[in-house]
């Protein structure tokens, strides 16, 4: 699946630039603290390494579950794991439930990680359209085909559930598929996409997207200021661009 790649490389990315921009800004104050600070730092690095490193050799080849949520309701989503597991209605009650109980690591099960983005996330995209299979579709069109019960209909409606598409015609009885299929779509192309590399940043610092278990890396991540990791976004587009 493109999505599938698309995640890969955007969050390899990420831990990219965030763990250049967490070290020079931990070096940087290193230089001017005493030995007990420098210590913490230290410390605090060396957990950092073995996190990326974690990352690093886990997350491509283990389970992740990817879901968008409205306040405690999972809305949709799927599980990438060599392939895409669309998540169904029962599924998705019930990771909702488990939400609602705050019972997280029932709801990572045996997965690596969960990928939940927040329906604001959506929301702050600054396209105001999205392109779904050549066609428009408005971004208050799309948030609420994600927050209806009857997606497959609402997609119907505006053109998008011709054949041959992600939202083909073996789809009309499996409106959770339909949903995951708009989501997955928008992620891919809005989120992980070109249109803005900053925004994926922007949201993990927002907290409209987090990471189960979250770990020291996306914790240091979001006090790293949106300014430094964009100067670092500038000179990475610099070095390709001379290359």
């Amino acid at each position: 699946m493109v999505l599938g790649n698309f995640l890969l490389i955007a969050l390899a990315v990420l831990v990219i630039i965030i763990a250049w921009a967490i070290f020079k800004r931990l070096f940087k104050i290193a230089m001017y603290t005493g030995g007990t600070i420098f210590l913490i730092i230290a410390i605090t690095t060396a957990f950092l390494v073995m996190d990326i490193k974690d990352y690093s050799l886990k997350f491509e080849d283990s389970g992740k579950k990817i879901i968008l949520v409205d306040g405690d309701d999972v809305l949709t989503g799927f599980r990438l794991n060599n392939g895409v597991e669309y998540l169904d209605d029962y599924t998705l009650e019930s990771l909702s439930g488990l939400l609602q109980e705050g019972s997280y690591d029932e709801l990572l099960g045996a997965d690596y990680k969960v990928l939940v983005f927040r329906i604001e996330a959506i929301e702050s995209i600054k396209a105001n359209e999205f392109m779904i299979n050549n066609i428009p579709l408005s971004r208050e069109d799309a948030l609420n085909i994600l927050r209806s019960g009857m997606p497959y209909a609402m997609l119907n409606e505006k053109g998008l559930t011709s054949s041959g598409s992600q939202f083909g015609l073996e789809d009309k009885e499996e409106n959770s598929k339909a949903k995951a299929g708009l989501f997955g779509t928008i992620l891919s192309d809005y989120v992980f996409g070109l249109h803005d590399p900053l925004f994926l940043f922007s949201q993990v610092k927002e907290k409209n997207i987090y990471v189960y278990p979250d770990t020291i890396l996306f914790k240091t991540a979001r006090l790293v200021p949106l300014s430094f990791i964009e100067r670092a976004i500038s000179k990475a587009k610099e070095a390709v661009q001379e290359e």
